[in-house]
């Protein structure tokens, strides 16, 4: 749901006047134009249904009985976290060596950092793109299924070397377009990752098919294509964070067929522990916080445990200190939900809703003491013009005249109140008027990000209807 504005008029009546048969400033009419705002937040983070399945992570096929002809995975339940290791001995060696680099394309790559936005490309390779595409990519073994089967999975898709030469290059370009490097420099590579185009494809091919000949891709084929699901664009960014040196492990939801990254960071910040290590949430299908896990998948709670598969050794995250403070500090201001937000537009212009629903409600609350003053003060003019119009005064005698002089007197008091209140309600309205900008503005981002096939859901904020 969306923020719904509605301006609803509520006028004041028009002050009474009185003609003394003299000059009067004529008075400004109190309009009182109220917004209710009755709204929802939609939250863009994307969030995959349980119907997708191996669609996100794209498990691998397993088959106990014959090593060479793989098959579902449907009737294998999720083993025990192992450590990493090497693929199985029983995968059959790719024939196949890698080509020479032959049809190269120029790959772009967009992404926020600091707020600001950027756009580095990188030199990539048809020939090399064919490599990893027909690469075997089924996990194979005999006996019974080792407890650390889906470590060894992953892990042939990392322990290639030939797709380094892409991803140095593409970790050099990133850190010169930012002038950054470590942390900082990961900050950046994850935007960029979560920027990649989510696999449309890809996700409905798996509904119709049920996941036949689907698979997982090899960091080079999603860098060539710019497309993937969450087990793709989490094994890329899995990738360079190894190649960076960092700690990392991925994290398998298995109820929820959903897959992220936990790269290492301090244990009291940690989403989950493994082996004594914190690992902290990193979404990679869309723009994300990092250290922030979705609240919800598909409308449902997200609460699952998963499965830690560390899968890279290496230096903790400490930048995620300074982080977590100052998203502590926007969630006193703002409240809890604005760490479901990443793009600096959608958070800026949250805060600015959030800014002027103050702004609004602090004029609200100067109307209701300006309202009983007013009041007052017409009471007053009123009492003073009753006593006046009770002389009967025909003749400008000295009590008619003093009489007046006092009834003036409170007019120009009240006159003064009627323009103080209408300049607060000026004021309110000209905050109505830029939040319902900016509303329609957030709610133009959530329909883009909500149209979008990898189906953002939107969770709901309410917001208390203004006290009339």
């Amino acid at each position: 749901m969306l923020f719904d504005k509605n301006v609803n008029p509520d006028p004041n009546q028009e002050p009474q006047q009185y003609n003394f048969n003299m000059r009067q400033s004529p008075l400004k009419k109190p309009v009182f134009t109220r917004s209710r705002l009755a709204f929802s937040l939609g939250i863009t983070i994307l969030l995959l249904g349980g119907w997708l399945g191996a669609g996100c992570s794209l498990l691998p096929a397993l088959n106990p009985d014959d090593p060479n002809t793989p098959s579902s995975t449907s009737a294998v339940e999720p083993s025990p976290v192992g450590h990493t290791s090497s693929p199985s001995e029983n995968k059959p060696t790719a024939a196949n060596t890698f080509p020479a680099l032959e049809g190269q394309i120029q790959a772009s790559y967009s992404f926020e950092y600091q707020c600001d936005p950027y756009q580095v490309s990188l030199p990539l390779y048809q020939s090399s793109y064919q490599y990893f595409l027909s690469q075997d990519k089924y996990f194979y073994y005999q006996g019974d299924l080792p407890e650390d089967w889906q470590a060894q999975f992953y892990n042939q898709f990392l322990s290639s070397e030939n797709d380094l030469r892409a991803v140095k290059e593409l970790i050099a370009s990133v850190s010169l377009a930012i002038e950054q490097e470590g942390d900082e420099l990961v900050i950046a590579l994850v935007s960029l990752v979560q920027n990649i185009t989510y696999d449309c494809d890809k996700l409905f091919n798996f509904q119709q098919l049920e996941g036949a000949g689907l698979t997982t891709n090899f960091p080079y084929e999603t860098l060539y294509t710019k497309t993937g699901v969450c087990g793709d664009t989490s094994l890329l960014l899995g990738k360079i964070l190894q190649e960076l040196g960092y700690g990392a492990a991925f994290l398998i939801y298995d109820q929820s067929n959903h897959m992220a990254l936990g790269i290492q960071c301090p244990v009291d910040l940690a989403t989950y522990q493994e082996d004594g290590k914190g690992y902290c949430y990193i979404e990679t299908t869309s723009p994300s916080r990092m250290g922030v896990k979705p609240t919800n998948i598909a409308g449902r709670e997200f609460v699952e445990e998963p499965m830690v598969i560390p899968f890279s050794e290496g230096k903790s995250f400490d930048r995620m200190t300074t982080l977590a403070e100052e998203m502590e500090g926007e969630v006193i201001r703002y409240g809890q939900k604005i760490l479901q937000l990443a793009t600096c537009q959608e958070i800026q212009l949250y805060r600015e809703i959030r800014v002027r629903e103050a702004a609004i409600q602090n004029y609200d609350s100067q109307l209701v003491n300006l309202k009983v003053a007013l009041e007052n003060a017409k009471q007053a003019y009123q009492s003073e013009l009753d006593l006046y119009q009770s002389m009967g005064c025909k003749w400008a005698t000295p009590q008619c005249l003093a009489q007046q002089e006092i009834v003036e007197e409170k007019y120009a008091l009240y006159e003064a109140k009627v323009n103080e209140y209408n300049q607060v309600v000026e004021a309110r309205n000209g905050e109505v008027y830029r939040q319902n900008l900016a509303i329609d503005q957030f709610n133009t981002l959530m329909d883009a990000d909500n149209q979008s096939c990898g189906v953002v859901f939107s969770e709901g904020i309410d917001l208390q209807e203004e006290s009339e």
